[in-house]
């Protein structure tokens, strides 16, 4: 939770202090004031909350002209958080914006770079584990669902879609709120790697293609069968070169350029196989990927029999640390052998190398006064060797690159089975999520006559798709979503429902959740029953819900009132900031 967001050097107001439960960040407009509420704070707060916690968002807002006293006049922002008992203080400087400050518990303050303090916070807000996971860099991604202010909100239609940048793909975005829901992630964290690799390795052979089409005018289907033909050309020119008969000094470049070719060719063989048997033992050596999922084949025994379940588990995991021995001897018989092998490998590419220096020095050494028609044969020889060398390697990493691609479709395949099988496992979280998302509906639409039909949130995997479509659906129905305010309901609605869910199934995930805009928009009795629900909840679990408005958004009138809409609870001691269209009463003392 939070605790308290102030300025060391007091460009701030005054302090602010969160508290557990609803925390309530009002904008009122004084009688005869012009400006209204507008540019007065609010999503400064918000902002400031999120630039503490790393957004670029949040920093390039603070790096626009109209914020640059907080930079000219090094002015410096503080946040003091807890997170599952540990206490967190975030120092930043707006003249130093790579850096941020960073204190744990009682320790002495840190610096950090701002990718390292990313990796950090990854590491405490947003644990993995082995049913959930997400890609590596996520944190931003992860933390803007509990901070967002109202630019965010306003671009903002589909709830499942609460990253804005031109990177949040639909499978990132649909994987991300699997992590956040508390439902398996890990698989479809696989298939993504699998389908990035893909995507990589299918633009790789692109390129090789249209590159040997583009040099050769031929497609490489034809050029893979006049490899074999060109080889044997060049051996009988190369013979018919060895059978002229040359001046001495001639002959003697010649013959030393012909010995050259010899060791290279024999070098570049060489060179070949030690890498061949490098690689091979390094993939002997390497610990293979666990085939057998342990918990998921005890399940299975254990509901035909307790005893053999366990029998089979253990059994299993005896497999498993036999293999993870096995590795570790093959690792230290062939150890000394891999090195071995890698020096060797280093030596000969040195040499060839070498030879290729001294090949080259030798050819320019030929006498202009010799032969040159005999001269421009070597050098058409060499070119077209190497010409063909080229063709043939591109030609063989093209072939690797295939060979690649078959694994990767494999893979996908084995993913999105396992997608299937971990979603289906998870089916009672699934509806304990509908679950909570319909109570809070019913919550929303509290004594109004018009029922909430149509109105239902779906989380399915129905199969394997073509076309690489995200094998899991979130879905959200909501009746007359042409309407702003339904839009903006089934956005708070969705946020409530995955903050909540974490909260009740103790998630290990930030126990805060900040919205800046969101409710512009929403009808007021929607609007008071759910700060109703959520301040009523607040005091079932331990959480903290922070908003802002503008005062005359959720003011009650006697209109109101008698139609039944009324506060459960003191709205005034949920007000944590009251900032006024006055500018010694906004947030940073004047209007700027």
């Amino acid at each position: 939770m939070l605790k308290k967001l102030w300025s060391p050097t007091g460009f701030l107001l005054r302090d602010i202090n969160f508290k557990p439960g609803l925390n309530l960040i009002i904008g009122s407009a004084k009688d005869g004031q012009s400006h209204g509420t507008n540019g007065i704070g609010k999503s400064s707060i918000v902002r400031l909350i999120d630039y503490l916690l790393l957004s670029s968002d949040a920093a390039k807002i603070f790096n626009d002209k109209k914020y640059a006293f907080l930079k000219e006049q090094e002015h410096q922002i503080c946040l003091l958080l807890e997170n599952r008992g540990e206490l967190l203080q975030i120092r930043r400087s707006f003249g130093e914006q790579k850096k941020v400050y960073i204190r744990e518990n009682n320790q002495a303050e840190y610096s950090y770079e701002i990718e390292e303090a990313k990796k950090l916070l990854s590491g405490k807000f947003f644990p993995q584990s082995a049913e959930r996971k997400y890609p590596e860099g996520s944190y931003r991604n992860l933390m803007n669902f509990f901070a967002k202010d109202d630019l965010t909100s306003v671009k903002r239609n589909d709830p499942v879609t609460y990253l804005q940048h031109g990177g949040a793909k639909k499978s990132l975005l649909v994987l991300l709120n699997l992590y956040l829901l508390g439902l398996p992630s890990t698989h479809l964290n696989n298939l993504l790697k699998t389908w990035a690799i893909t995507e990589e390795l299918t633009q790789e052979a692109n390129v090789l293609q249209k590159y040997l089409t583009d040099t050769s005018g031929k497609p490489v289907s034809q050029l893979r069968s006049e490899m074999a033909a060109k080889g044997k050309e060049l051996t009988l020119i190369r013979q018919s070169l060895s059978e002229f008969k040359l001046s001495d000094s001639f002959k003697r470049v010649s013959e030393r350029i012909a010995e050259l070719d010899e060791q290279l060719a024999n070098l570049r063989k060489k060179e070949r196989q030690t890498s061949n048997q490098l690689e091979k033992l390094k993939k002997f050596t390497e610990s293979s990927q666990n085939e057998i999922d342990v918990d998921d084949v005890w399940k299975q025994y254990e509901s035909v029999a307790l005893d053999l379940g366990r029998i089979v588990r253990k059994s299993l995991e005896e497999v498993l640390d036999f293999r993870a021995s096995i590795t570790r001897e093959r690792l230290k018989f062939y150890g000394s052998r891999m090195t071995e092998l890698s020096s060797e490998h280093k030596k000969l590419l040195a040499e060839i190398q070498e030879k290729d220096v001294q090949r080259a020095g030798l050819m320019k050494t030929i006498d202009d006064n010799m032969d040159m028609s005999l001269t421009e044969a070597w050098g058409r020889y060499a070119l077209e060797s190497a010409k063909i060398a080229e063709i043939r390697q591109k030609l063989d990493n093209i072939e690797k690159i295939h060979a690649e691609l078959g694994r990767m479709h494999h893979d996908e395949s084995i993913h999105h089975m396992q997608i299937q099988i971990a979603l289906s496992e998870y089916s009672e979280s699934v509806e304990t999520i509908r679950s909570l998302f319909n109570e809070i509906v019913a919550a929303a639409f509290e004594d109004i006559r018009y029922e909430a039909k149509g109105v239902y949130l779906d989380i399915s995997a129905p199969g394997q798709l073509k076309n690489r479509k995200v094998p899991v659906k979130i879905e959200i129905g909501f009746p007359h979503i042409e309407a702003l305010g339904q839009t903006k309901l089934k956005t708070v609605i969705y946020d409530l429902t995955v903050f909540l869910n974490a909260v009740r199934g103790n998630i290990p995930l930030p126990d805060f959740l900040i919205h800046d805009g969101v409710f512009h928009g929403i009808e007021i009795r929607k609007k008071v029953n759910l700060l109703n629900y959520i301040h009523e909840q607040s005091e079932q679990g331990n959480f903290q819900y922070i908003t802002t408005f503008n005062e005359d958004e959720i003011q009650i009138g006697d209109g109101d009132r008698s139609r039944g809409i009324n506060y459960r609870f003191d709205l005034n001691s949920n007000i944590i900031v009251n900032l006024k269209d006055k500018p010694e009463e906004m947030l940073f003392g004047f209007r700027f």
